[in-house]
């Protein structure tokens, strides 16, 4: 008799076990479907969101007609690296979204005093754009230094004008920006677990 009680009793904690054991695994899915239920609406407002960001190969799309350090070509760029410095955020070439460590940095200003790393990039960047081409311009004519041009070239040319024009800057590639994590890559890794 005793024997059997014993039996009964291991078989009773075994079923417990299990028992607890199912539950455990079924609140443990519940609190995963939870997580993704929250993850996807985070997921739909980050596809929201990307659909207003600015993508970034509005600097490298652009092909300028009008010659280098000129007033329409210098509106045409302004007109680039305010969209940049407005935006609320950047959209990659994979269709990732970037933050903008650009943003309200007033160009006007870059010229005439000293600037941290992000003011850095996008004076160099936007000295860059309006450069593109120089010194030879399509129509023949050579750039020279201060802006104006002459029709010769060689030994001499734009001698009283500076020289040959210079490209300055760096290409921008949004270096400062950084990626904003996907709500849709933590539900992969949820789901892969």
């Amino acid at each position: 008799m005793k024997l059997l009680n014993k039996k009964n009793v291991g078989i009773f904690l075994i079923l417990i076990f299990a028992v607890a054991y199912f539950y455990n695994l079924e609140v443990e899915r519940q609190e995963l479907e939870l997580k993704i239920q929250r993850l996807e609406v985070k997921a739909k407002d980050y596809d929201e969101k990307l659909k207003v960001c600015v993508p970034t190969s509005i600097v490298h799309e652009t092909t300028y007609s009008s010659d280098p350090r000129t007033n329409d070509r210098l509106i045409q760029i302004v007109s680039i690296f305010n969209q940049i410095i407005n935006a609320s955020c950047f959209k990659s070439y994979q269709g990732i979204m970037l933050s903008n460590p650009y943003k309200d940095i007033r160009l006007g200003e870059l010229g005439t005093r000293q600037h941290n790393l992000s003011e850095d990039e996008i004076f160099k960047g936007f000295l860059y754009e309006y450069d593109k081409g120089v010194p030879f311009l399509r129509s023949g004519w050579t750039l020279c230094e201060d802006g104006s041009l002459s029709g010769s070239i060689g030994r001499g040319t734009c001698s009283w004008h500076g020289g040959y024009a210079k490209q300055r800057g760096e290409k921008f590639n949004f270096d400062f920006a950084e990626r904003i994590p996907n709500p849709r890559d933590k539900i992969a890794e949820l789901l892969n677990k």
